[in-house]
């Protein structure tokens, strides 16, 4: 039987309690200031004192120290400000719940889950039922993104079509499942087919048009633009590159 559906803290240190008392001064003990620069105590009145009293005097730094100051006030008042009345950043956009979008056109989600789930379950233990081994990993591996770039290609393809007033009806692809898969491997009994697709393959007859219409669509290319099958691979390579594909 043929298979109809393939498509390829630390915490602080204990101390005694302070003191009440405060420790008398030592006698005559002259006060003392830190020169930041070396970081030695030095009696005030130093050289050091000195310095500092004269930096402070300099008008240069009583500008610069200014300028700091009105800076600071300025973020203070103006930062509640700036917060709730400036324009927020601009948020991405919500992603569409598809799959993807070509040339603006959705892919529909739900299309591609079905699809999907058939070539996942034919590609498990069916396959091996049918073929007595295993399919090759890579294959298996890469059926989400097959899978996708087949609803791709029907997209373009009918787009591209579309433009030439041609298209693909659903008659057609109903028409060729008759003839070219019914008739011959089911003895013309399309209820028997029907079943078979969802009892064995897990499927449906619609994901089993989109696929035909999908090919349908390739042999319509193929005679518009007299192309082989290898002419069409070049041809169709060149309008993927094109094509506006964003892919979720």
């Amino acid at each position: 039987m043929p298979n109809p559906i393939n498509n390829q803290p630390a915490s602080p240190a204990n101390s005694s309690p302070p003191s009440s008392t405060p420790p008398a001064p030592l006698p005559n003990a002259p006060a003392t200031i830190v020169n930041k620069s070396t970081f030695t105590a030095q009696p005030a009145g130093s050289e050091g004192q000195r310095r500092i009293i004269v930096l402070l005097q300099k008008p240069i730094f009583r500008i610069s120290l200014l300028v700091i100051v009105i800076i600071g006030i300025s973020i203070l008042i103006f930062k509640p400000y700036s917060s709730k009345n400036l324009p927020s950043t601009v948020s991405e956009k919500p992603k569409p719940m598809v799959p993807a979008v070509v040339n603006g056109e959705q892919i529909p989600k739900k299309a591609y889950e079905a699809r999907l789930a058939s070539q996942e379950y034919y590609y498990g233990d069916l396959y091996v039922k049918r073929s007595g081994k295993k399919p090759p990993q890579e294959l298996v591996n890469d059926l989400p993104r097959a899978t996708l770039e087949n609803f791709i290609q029907e997209t373009l393809l009918t787009q591209y079509l579309g433009k030439k007033n041609i298209t693909v009806s659903d008659q057609e692809a109903q028409d060729f499942i008759q003839k070219e898969i019914i008739d011959q491997s089911w003895k013309g009994d399309r209820q028997r087919y029907e079943k078979d697709l969802r009892e064995t393959f897990h499927t449906d007859i619609t994901i089993i048009m989109r696929s035909v219409r999908r090919d349908l669509l390739i042999q319509k290319v193929m005679e518009v633009e007299k192309l082989d099958a290898f002419g069409f691979s070049a041809w169709y390579a060149q309008l993927r590159r094109n094509a506006d594909v964003i892919i979720y």
